[in-house]
Protein backbone atom coordinates (compact mmCIF):
# COMPACT_ATOMS: atom_id res chain seq x y z
CA UNK A 1 0.00 0.00 0.00
CA UNK A 2 1.28 3.39 -1.18
CA UNK A 3 0.17 7.16 0.02
CA UNK A 4 -1.22 8.42 -3.34
CA UNK A 5 -2.50 11.74 -4.33
CA UNK A 6 -5.67 11.04 -6.78
CA UNK A 7 -6.43 14.19 -9.17
CA UNK A 8 -9.39 14.89 -12.08
CA UNK A 9 -10.13 17.58 -14.24
CA UNK A 10 -13.69 18.29 -14.82
CA UNK A 11 -15.08 19.32 -18.10
CA UNK A 12 -18.63 20.72 -16.78
CA UNK A 13 -20.02 21.95 -13.78
CA UNK A 14 -20.46 19.47 -11.58
CA UNK A 15 -23.15 18.46 -8.41
CA UNK A 16 -21.85 17.14 -5.35
CA UNK A 17 -23.68 14.77 -3.14
CA UNK A 18 -25.27 15.93 -0.30
CA UNK A 19 -22.52 15.39 2.04
CA UNK A 20 -19.26 15.21 -0.30
CA UNK A 21 -17.83 12.55 -2.82
CA UNK A 22 -15.94 9.90 -0.58
CA UNK A 23 -12.96 8.27 -3.11
CA UNK A 24 -13.40 4.72 -1.48
CA UNK A 25 -16.88 5.52 -2.31
CA UNK A 26 -16.34 5.78 -5.88
CA UNK A 27 -14.38 2.82 -5.68
CA UNK A 28 -16.69 0.99 -4.31
CA UNK A 29 -19.03 2.08 -7.16
CA UNK A 30 -16.49 0.95 -10.08
CA UNK A 31 -16.11 -2.22 -8.13
CA UNK A 32 -19.43 -3.24 -7.82
CA UNK A 33 -19.69 -2.23 -11.57
CA UNK A 34 -16.62 -4.41 -12.88
CA UNK A 35 -18.09 -7.53 -10.76
CA UNK A 36 -21.79 -6.98 -12.35
CA UNK A 37 -19.68 -6.64 -15.82
CA UNK A 38 -17.64 -9.88 -15.35
CA UNK A 39 -19.83 -12.51 -13.74
CA UNK A 40 -22.94 -13.65 -14.42
CA UNK A 41 -24.20 -15.03 -11.07
CA UNK A 42 -25.93 -11.97 -8.91
CA UNK A 43 -22.23 -10.40 -6.70
CA UNK A 44 -22.67 -10.40 -3.52
CA UNK A 45 -22.38 -6.89 -3.43
CA UNK A 46 -21.71 -6.26 0.41
CA UNK A 47 -18.72 -8.95 0.02
CA UNK A 48 -17.46 -6.69 -2.94
CA UNK A 49 -17.61 -3.29 -0.70
CA UNK A 50 -15.65 -5.08 2.11
CA UNK A 51 -12.68 -5.95 0.06
CA UNK A 52 -11.36 -2.43 -1.35
CA UNK A 53 -7.60 -1.29 -2.50
CA UNK A 54 -6.94 0.50 0.26
CA UNK A 55 -5.26 -0.02 4.21
CA UNK A 56 -8.04 0.04 6.68
CA UNK A 57 -7.62 2.13 10.07
CA UNK A 58 -8.43 0.74 13.18
CA UNK A 59 -11.60 2.71 13.33
CA UNK A 60 -12.81 0.79 10.75
CA UNK A 61 -12.61 2.77 7.87
CA UNK A 62 -11.13 2.78 4.50
CA UNK A 63 -7.68 5.40 4.32
CA UNK A 64 -8.96 7.47 1.96
CA UNK A 65 -10.50 11.14 1.97
CA UNK A 66 -13.24 13.04 0.52
CA UNK A 67 -12.44 14.78 -2.55
CA UNK A 68 -11.65 18.25 -2.23
CA UNK A 69 -12.59 20.98 -4.73
CA UNK A 70 -9.27 22.31 -7.25
CA UNK A 71 -9.53 25.94 -8.18
CA UNK A 72 -13.35 26.65 -7.02
CA UNK A 73 -15.12 29.20 -9.10
CA UNK A 74 -18.63 29.45 -7.15
CA UNK A 75 -22.35 27.87 -7.18
CA UNK A 76 -25.54 28.31 -8.84
CA UNK A 77 -28.92 26.69 -8.31
CA UNK A 78 -30.22 24.92 -11.37
CA UNK A 79 -34.43 24.31 -12.11
CA UNK A 80 -35.29 20.84 -13.29
CA UNK A 81 -38.49 19.80 -14.68
CA UNK A 82 -39.95 16.45 -15.75
CA UNK A 83 -42.90 15.93 -17.74
CA UNK A 84 -44.84 13.32 -19.22
CA UNK A 85 -46.65 13.40 -22.78
CA UNK A 86 -49.29 11.08 -21.88
CA UNK A 87 -50.44 10.75 -25.68
CA UNK A 88 -47.17 10.59 -27.18
CA UNK A 89 -45.94 8.07 -24.45
CA UNK A 90 -49.42 5.77 -25.17
CA UNK A 91 -48.79 5.55 -29.12
CA UNK A 92 -44.93 4.36 -28.13
CA UNK A 93 -46.39 1.72 -26.15
CA UNK A 94 -49.38 0.53 -28.00
CA UNK A 95 -46.57 0.21 -30.86
CA UNK A 96 -44.27 -1.56 -28.64
CA UNK A 97 -41.66 1.38 -28.97
CA UNK A 98 -41.53 1.49 -25.24
CA UNK A 99 -41.30 -1.66 -23.17
CA UNK A 100 -43.95 -1.92 -20.03
CA UNK A 101 -42.69 -4.67 -17.75
CA UNK A 102 -45.23 -3.50 -15.17
CA UNK A 103 -48.40 -2.99 -17.37
CA UNK A 104 -49.59 -0.42 -19.26
CA UNK A 105 -50.78 2.13 -16.88
CA UNK A 106 -49.36 5.54 -17.74
CA UNK A 107 -48.82 6.79 -14.26
CA UNK A 108 -47.34 10.55 -13.56
CA UNK A 109 -47.70 10.74 -9.79
CA UNK A 110 -44.95 7.81 -9.56
CA UNK A 111 -42.44 5.79 -11.56
CA UNK A 112 -40.85 6.10 -14.47
CA UNK A 113 -43.34 8.09 -16.36
CA UNK A 114 -43.54 10.59 -13.16
CA UNK A 115 -43.60 14.54 -13.10
CA UNK A 116 -41.64 16.39 -11.17
CA UNK A 117 -39.89 19.64 -10.60
CA UNK A 118 -36.71 20.28 -8.29
CA UNK A 119 -33.90 23.01 -7.20
CA UNK A 120 -30.89 21.63 -7.09
CA UNK A 121 -27.20 23.43 -7.15
CA UNK A 122 -24.00 22.73 -9.12
CA UNK A 123 -20.67 23.74 -8.40
CA UNK A 124 -17.84 24.95 -10.83
CA UNK A 125 -13.88 24.12 -10.26
CA UNK A 126 -11.56 23.07 -12.20
CA UNK A 127 -10.78 19.52 -10.75
CA UNK A 128 -10.94 16.95 -7.70
CA UNK A 129 -8.57 15.80 -5.61
CA UNK A 130 -8.29 12.97 -3.54
CA UNK A 131 -5.31 11.32 -1.29
CA UNK A 132 -5.22 7.99 -0.05
CA UNK A 133 -3.10 4.87 1.21
CA UNK A 134 -4.20 2.29 -1.39
CA UNK A 135 -2.74 -0.49 -4.48
CA UNK A 136 -2.06 2.09 -7.15
CA UNK A 137 -2.56 -0.45 -10.21
CA UNK A 138 -5.52 -1.43 -8.83
CA UNK A 139 -7.09 2.01 -8.06
CA UNK A 140 -6.36 2.94 -11.66
CA UNK A 141 -7.83 -0.04 -12.64
CA UNK A 142 -11.12 0.96 -10.71
CA UNK A 143 -10.97 4.70 -12.19
CA UNK A 144 -10.62 3.60 -15.27
CA UNK A 145 -14.48 2.69 -15.58
CA UNK A 146 -15.49 6.15 -14.69
CA UNK A 147 -15.78 9.35 -16.70
CA UNK A 148 -18.55 11.10 -14.97
CA UNK A 149 -18.26 11.86 -10.87
CA UNK A 150 -21.41 13.21 -8.71
CA UNK A 151 -25.55 13.41 -8.79
CA UNK A 152 -26.66 13.79 -12.16
CA UNK A 153 -23.96 12.57 -14.47
CA UNK A 154 -26.92 11.56 -17.02
CA UNK A 155 -27.97 15.12 -17.76
CA UNK A 156 -24.21 16.03 -18.18
CA UNK A 157 -23.13 17.09 -15.15
CA UNK A 158 -19.68 15.89 -13.37
CA UNK A 159 -18.11 15.15 -16.80
CA UNK A 160 -14.47 14.50 -17.01
CA UNK A 161 -11.68 16.08 -18.86
CA UNK A 162 -8.12 14.68 -20.02
CA UNK A 163 -5.34 15.67 -19.10
CA UNK A 164 -3.34 17.31 -21.52
CA UNK A 165 -0.23 15.60 -20.97
CA UNK A 166 -1.33 11.95 -20.91
CA UNK A 167 -5.10 12.23 -22.65
CA UNK A 168 -6.30 10.54 -19.41
CA UNK A 169 -8.99 11.19 -17.12
CA UNK A 170 -7.10 10.40 -13.93
CA UNK A 171 -4.05 10.64 -12.51
CA UNK A 172 -2.14 8.98 -9.66
CA UNK A 173 0.66 10.51 -7.86
CA UNK A 174 2.94 8.90 -4.96
CA UNK A 175 2.32 11.95 -2.16
CA UNK A 176 3.78 10.98 1.35
CA UNK A 177 1.35 13.81 3.02
CA UNK A 178 -0.94 11.23 2.29
CA UNK A 179 -0.40 9.36 5.26
CA UNK A 180 -1.98 12.23 7.30
CA UNK A 181 -4.42 13.95 4.59
CA UNK A 182 -6.32 10.79 4.29
CA UNK A 183 -8.22 11.07 7.60
CA UNK A 184 -10.10 14.12 5.61
CA UNK A 185 -13.25 11.95 5.83
CA UNK A 186 -16.52 10.74 7.08
CA UNK A 187 -15.34 8.07 10.60
CA UNK A 188 -16.90 6.98 13.36
CA UNK A 189 -14.62 8.28 15.61
CA UNK A 190 -12.80 12.04 15.09
CA UNK A 191 -10.03 11.75 13.14
CA UNK A 192 -9.11 15.59 12.60
CA UNK A 193 -9.42 18.20 15.03
CA UNK A 194 -12.10 19.93 12.79
CA UNK A 195 -14.20 16.97 12.69
CA UNK A 196 -18.00 17.83 13.70
CA UNK A 197 -20.44 15.27 15.13
CA UNK A 198 -23.27 14.76 12.54
CA UNK A 199 -25.55 11.64 11.00
CA UNK A 200 -24.42 10.17 7.83
CA UNK A 201 -22.42 6.89 6.55
CA UNK A 202 -18.30 6.06 7.18
CA UNK A 203 -18.24 3.36 4.36
CA UNK A 204 -20.10 2.65 1.18
CA UNK A 205 -22.43 2.56 0.04
CA UNK A 206 -22.96 6.31 1.22
CA UNK A 207 -26.78 6.66 0.58
CA UNK A 208 -27.36 4.37 3.78
CA UNK A 209 -27.17 7.75 5.61
CA UNK A 210 -28.21 7.16 9.13
CA UNK A 211 -25.33 5.91 11.61
CA UNK A 212 -23.90 8.63 13.71
CA UNK A 213 -20.70 9.99 12.38
CA UNK A 214 -18.00 12.22 12.29
CA UNK A 215 -18.07 14.39 9.42
CA UNK A 216 -15.02 16.08 7.73
CA UNK A 217 -16.04 19.12 5.59
CA UNK A 218 -14.63 19.75 2.00
CA UNK A 219 -11.69 21.38 1.36
CA UNK A 220 -11.46 24.22 -1.73
CA UNK A 221 -7.88 24.08 -2.18
CA UNK A 222 -6.95 27.39 -4.59
CA UNK A 223 -3.46 26.56 -6.31
CA UNK A 224 -3.69 29.89 -8.02
CA UNK A 225 -3.22 31.37 -5.09
CA UNK A 226 -0.27 29.41 -4.41
CA UNK A 227 1.08 30.06 -7.56
CA UNK A 228 0.86 33.96 -6.76
CA UNK A 229 2.38 33.56 -3.40
CA UNK A 230 5.37 31.41 -4.94
CA UNK A 231 5.78 33.81 -7.83
CA UNK A 232 5.83 37.00 -5.24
Amino acid sequence: MQPLRIDCLLGTAWCPPAFGLHLDGLIGFAAVDEAATLRTDAPDYDTILADLPFARHDSGVWCATIFSLVNFAGQERRYLTQKTDVIKMATLIGSEVVGTAGGSIIDTQRGPFKNGQAYYTVEHAQGLRAWCVGDPERILELLTRINAVGVKTRIGLGTLLPFDETGELWKITEDPTAHERWKRRSAPVALTPDAVPAVGAWHPPYWRGNQRVWRHPVERIDERQAVALQAA
